[in-house]
C-alpha cells in the first residue's frame, strides 16, 4: 500500500526504526518501508525499490518496524514525481476515546452508507481480531511447552536411572562404608547438576536459532511477529528445567534409599 503523506501521519502513525527504535523523518525523494516488506524484497536502507506505476525508482531512506500488511510511505511531493497530483482516498480519524463495541457498529455502518465510501474499520476492531490470533497461538505454545517439559522430565528421570543402575554396586559400597542416605544422594545430585546446568546453558544458545526457525516458519507474507526474546524468557525456561532437575533428585533419592546393600555388593559386575 502506497501511503503519501505529509508531517501530519505523526499524528496517527509511529514510524521508529526496525532495530534502534528511533523515530524516522519523512523527506522528498526517499521511501519508508515496513520490516515485512523489506524482507520479502531483500532491501535495506539505500537501496532502490520500483514501485509499479512510477516514472523512476525511489530510494528506501529507512526500514520501519510494522507487523501487520505492507506500506510505502512518501511525501505528497514525492508522490507528484513519481506518479501524478495524489488523491485523498483514505481518511484517519482520531478520536478522544473507544466507544463500545455496538457504538463502533453503528458508526462504521453510518460511514459506509456515505456515498463514495467503500470500507470503513475501527483500529481497535484490528487489534482485537489480531489478538485472538495470537490468542490461539499462545494456547498451541502452551500445549508445546507442557509435553516438551514433561518429555524433558521424562528423558532426566530416565538418564538418572540408568546412572543408579549401573552404579548400584558403587553406591551400595557408599552406603557400607556409613555414609548417610542424603550423603550418598549429594554424591549423585552433584553430577546430576553439572550435567543439567551445562544442557540448560547450551540449550538457552541453541534454542535462539530454532525459535526464530519456528517463527519464520509460521508467518505469513502479510504478518510479522516480534522475533526479539527478552531476558525474562531466557530466566523461566532456565527455572523451569531447575524445577524438573528438583523432582528428578527427590524421585531418585527413594531410589538410592531402597538400594540393598547385601545384594548388590554380590552382583556380579
Amino acid at each position: 500500500m502506497f501511503c503519501a503523506v505529509d508531517d501530519s501521519v505523526y499524528d496517527m502513525i509511529e514510524l521508529r526504526d526496525a532495530k534502534t527504535g528511533e523515530e524516522i523523518p519523512l523527506y522528498d525523494d526517499y521511501a519508508v518501508i515496513t520490516e515485512k516488506l523489506a524482507a520479502l524484497l531483500d532491501v535495506k536502507a539505500g537501496d532502490r525499490i520500483s514501485l509499479e506505476g512510477a516514472s523512476s525508482d525511489v530510494e528506501v531512506y529507512a526500514v520501519a518496524e510494522n507487523h501487520i500488511d505492507h506500506y510505502v510511505y512518501i511525501t505528497s511531493n514525492t508522490y507528484e514525481t513519481l506518479f501524478t497530483v495524489p488523491s485523498v482516498n483514505t481518511a484517519l480519524v482520531r478520536m478522544s476515546d473507544t466507544p463500545d463495541k455496538a457504538a463502533r457498529r453503528s458508526d462504521i455502518q453510518k460511514v459506509i452508507n456515505c456515498d463514495g465510501v467503500l470500507a470503513a474499520m475501527y483500529m481497535t476492531d484490528g487489534l482485537s481480531g489480531f489478538h485472538d490470533l495470537l490468542g490461539s497461538l499462545d494456547l498451541i505454545v502452551g500445549v508445546i511447552i507442557l509435553f516438551t517439559g514433561l518429555l524433558s522430565l521424562v528423558i532426566l528421570l530416565n538418564l538418572a536411572n540408568i546412572n543408579i543402575t549401573e552404579r548400584r554396586h558403587e553406591l551400595a559400597t557408599i552406603k557400607v562404608l556409613g555414609f548417610f542416605d542424603h550423603e550418598v544422594g549429594s554424591y549423585v545430585y552433584r553430577e546430576n547438576i553439572i550435567t543439567d546446568v551445562i544442557g540448560i546453558v547450551i540449550g538457552l544458545f541453541v534454542g535462539v536459532f530454532f525459535e526464530r526457525f519456528v517463527l519464520v516458519t509460521a508467518e505469513v507474507d502479510s504478518m510479522m511477529f516480534v522475533r526479539d526474546l527478552p531476558l525474562p524468557c531466557f530466566v523461566l525456561a532456565a527455572l523451569t528445567m531447575a524445577v524438573f532437575i528438583v523432582i528428578v533428585n527427590v524421585i531418585i533419592f527413594f531410589k538410592l534409599k531402597r538400594i540393598d546393600m547385601t545384594s548388590s555388593m554380590k552382583a556380579v559386575e
